[in-house]
């Protein structure tokens, strides 16, 4: 949260989290998904935590379900780049907890798979807007 001065006596809290201050003084929602999605995936996935998979697919799902729900209605096309940069944090992990040293040359993918991450729970934006598409098809929303 950032404060900002106000006319009043008391500062009044703007949050810069989920929306943009426009020039009418009311808040707008974001266009995309920017930095601060990013900066929380890279928070909850350091190579070196300790912390189980499961426990870490756990706490990224509160996340990336959170952000989905806010831009499903928006830009749904950058979801599958989305799911995929969270994929490569995963898979770092996993090559730093197996001592696989350098980047990847697209043998992780083979090694761990997105089934691999699927079958963990991970949650996919992509595979989720594209089963939301299906129903409202259907009419059975």
């Amino acid at each position: 949260m950032r404060r900002r001065p106000n006319s009043s006596t008391s500062p009044r809290e703007v949050s810069t989290f989920w929306a943009t201050p426009s020039s009418a003084g009311t808040s707008t929602r974001a266009r995309r998904p920017n930095g601060g999605f990013f900066d929380r995936i890279r928070q909850l996935t350091p190579r070196t935590s300790g912390h189980s998979l499961a426990t870490i697919i756990e706490a990224i799902n509160r996340t990336v379900r959170g952000w989905y729900e806010y831009f499903k209605h928006s830009y749904f096309n950058v979801f599958d780049s989305l799911d995929g940069k969270i994929r490569r944090r995963l898979r770092a992990i996993l090559r730093k907890r197996f001592k696989i040293s350098g980047h990847t040359n697209h043998t992780d993918n083979v090694r761990w798979p997105n089934a691999y991450f699927a079958n963990h729970g991970l949650f996919f934006m992509a595979e989720a807007r594209r089963l939301e598409l299906e129903s409202l098809r259907k009419g059975t929303r």
